[in-house]
């Protein structure tokens, strides 16, 4: 039967509303089924009507099985619980809204059904229909959507959430592994408010024993305080530190650490641990995670990377800036304002940061190196890509942080610059003359023609060289150092070439003509050092003492190679000169003619020199007196 029953009210409920929320409206009876004699129907003890036959078997085992505990049990939840009539009819209770206003007073749903209705659906069971549908009727109107008004004591707790935590110091205080158990399992405030009852209790211990000398037991509890604070201390330092790498872990319980340190108002922590107070101890947490931070940059060996210092000053950087948009955008929000944690951050990274490249620079760096820490200093670290980056606006503030490193500081990084500097151009100058030996003297390699003129890439590379090193040193504020140490080298790279050219050319010229191999590198290297002493010039507005010094070095070395190029077209012209200040130019004119052609061949040579210098009329007067001098002779 029980079977039965089921299987006939799972057939009721299929054929019934699709709505589990709403009452099927009641339908009429099919011809020739049987109605009571009153013309109504008999009420059970819930309230809903007692239909005769099976059916009504089948509806009154289920209420009795089912319905009837949770009837009773919505009796105590409703404040004011009334019951519904017993004559009610079922299609009113399923055709009429619960909760409409405008509804017949008898027909409205008291607040204690509303709740009778919650606690069904929330026990798993909706509303059913109960007759068996045999043809389409109208359609099921839902049941508006209940709102359950909030209880007074929700209310209560909600307004208990949002008012501040009582924080009450518990009498007597846990015990020391107690204590010991919340501080490692990082339930911090109830810790430190059993440090709290533990110190005051310790307090009054002393005070009852006057000025008796302390028990055996007194001092056990004060060193027990003590390395209970000390761990405390040690938990909150250590979760402050963690704060910027692991931000969702360690939010809740920075509320905590906040709550400890206004709690204590900046006193100490415990006297007998040291003057340390709470705040010291939250900004001592804030420099170690800074440094743990700076400490795991990538900092290569320079060994392992010429670009070592310029790789882990690119890294620090980045990891700068977002530390501290971290702080911005997820702890600053944890403290309190009067913590101004994103101050403190800044002000922190700032003197690590410092000290930082104090160390670095302590190891005799050359000048890449200088020049990179330098540039990243001065430069790179104030601008946008770190402290003034847009992100960590306006928390970073306008004002400003002072220099990274002092005034002795920044005169070591420049003194390491300028020596190695100094050092490489030297290298390199000479390594220039040794390249025009080995590939242009020895090899008597032809000079090149540019634009119609001797041309030597020599002074190419001398002016890429003071260009390259004079426009790096504006980024670091060294321009001027930096042309006065590039003048003082090309000075005396000029003295030193013109004396290896001299010992080159040292060979004597054959009788019949001069060397025309070493007039063409004269004609080239007076155009060299003319083209030089150009360039030169572009940098005397920032040294102008030693750039003009410079400039009266190159002006002499021309005149040198010019001074050269003559003595060597009068060696060759010599023997014939000599010759025609005898009686035999009456008889013959081929030493003249031989004259004539020296000159025409050295004429194509000289044609390849620059202006100013080439200037026939000047050489042909200073041919004229050398030959001059030469046949008074």
């Amino acid at each position: 039967m029980a079977q039965q029953a089921k299987g006939e009210v799972e057939a009721a409920e299929v054929r019934g509303s699709d709505d589990h929320t709403a009452m099927a409206v009641p339908e009429a009876e099919a011809p020739g089924q049987d109605m009571p004699e009153d013309g109504g129907a008999q009420a059970d003890g819930l309230g809903f009507e007692r239909p005769r036959g099976v059916l009504g078997k089948v509806r009154r085992s289920f209420r009795e099985s089912f319905l009837l505990p949770f009837r009773r049990r919505s009796k105590y939840e409703g404040a004011n619980h009334q019951k519904t009539n017993d004559n009610e009819e079922d299609s009113e209770m399923g055709s009429q809204p619960l909760d409409s206003t405008n509804a017949p007073e008898s027909q409205r749903v008291s607040p204690a059904e509303s709740g009778s209705a919650s606690t069904l659906k929330q026990a798993g069971f909706g509303r059913f229909s109960w007759r068996l549908k045999k043809d389409k009727g109208p359609q099921v109107e839902a049941l508006q959507t209940l709102t359950e008004a909030p209880s007074s004591e929700l209310l209560q707790e909600e307004q208990c959430e949002k008012q501040p935590k009582s924080r009450v110091i518990p009498s007597p205080p846990l015990s020391v592994m107690q204590i010991s158990k919340l501080i490692d399992t990082e339930v911090l405030e109830d810790a430190h408010l059993n440090l709290l009852s533990l110190r005051l209790e310790l307090q009054a211990e002393k005070e009852a024993a006057g000025e008796a000398e302390g028990t055996i037991e007194l001092a056990r509890k004060e060193k027990d305080l003590n390395l209970l604070y000390n761990a405390l201390r040690d938990k909150v330092r250590g979760i402050v530190r963690d704060s910027t790498r692991l931000p969702s872990r360690t939010k809740e319980l920075l509320g905590d650490v906040a709550a400890i340190i206004e709690e204590d108002g900046g006193e100490s922590s415990h006297e007998v641990s040291g003057p340390e107070t709470w705040k010291e101890t939250w900004t001592r947490g804030v420099q170690e995670g800074v440094q743990v931070t700076i400490q795991s940059v990538q900092l290569d060996a320079k060994e392992q990377d010429p670009s070592w210092l310029s790789v882990h000053l690119g890294l620090l950087g980045a990891a700068i800036v977002g530390d501290l948009q971290t702080v911005k955008e997820e702890l600053q929000a944890v403290y309190p304002p009067s913590f101004a944690v994103f101050s403190a951050y800044r002000d922190c990274y700032h003197q690590a940061v410092s000290h930082h490249l104090k160390q670095i620079l302590h190891q005799k760096l050359d000048m890449r190196d200088s020049y990179h820490l330098l540039q990243w200093t001065i430069g790179t670290y104030p601008s946008e890509k770190i402290m003034g980056s847009p992100t960590l606006q306006p928390e970073m503030g306008s004002e400003g942080l002072g220099p990274l490193l002092d005034k002795d500081e920044m005169e070591m990084a420049h003194q390491y610059f300028l020596e190695d500097l100094q050092e490489k151009l030297r290298t390199s100058l000479k390594n220039a003359v040794k390249l025009e030996l080995e590939e242009v003297w020895q090899k008597e390699k032809e000079p090149e023609i540019l634009n119609d003129y001797y041309h030597s890439d020599m002074h190419i590379t001398v002016c890429e060289l003071i260009h390259g090193y004079v426009k790096n040193s504006r980024e670091i504020g060294l321009e001027q150092e930096v042309v006065s140490t590039c003048t003082e080298e090309l000075k005396h790279f000029s003295k030193q070439f013109q004396v290896d050219f001299r010992e080159w050319s040292s060979t004597p010229p054959t009788p019949s003509q001069p060397q025309l191999l070493q007039v063409a590198y004269l004609v080239t290297y007076v155009n060299s050092f003319s083209n030089l002493t150009d360039q030169v010039k572009k940098y005397k507005e920032s040294s102008p003492v030693p750039v003009g010094e410079l400039i009266q070095e190159l002006e002499g070395g021309v005149q040198g190679f010019t001074a050269a190029l003559l003595d060597q077209l009068m060696e060759g012209l010599k023997p014939y000169m000599r010759r025609m200040m005898t009686r035999k130019w009456l008889f013959t004119d081929n030493d003249f003619q031989k004259i004539v052609d020296i000159m025409e061949e050295v004429s194509q040579h000289y044609r390849r020199m620059k202006p100013p210098y080439i200037q026939v009329r000047g050489w042909v007067g200073g041919s004229h007196t050398h030959m001059a001098s030469s046949g008074r002779m």
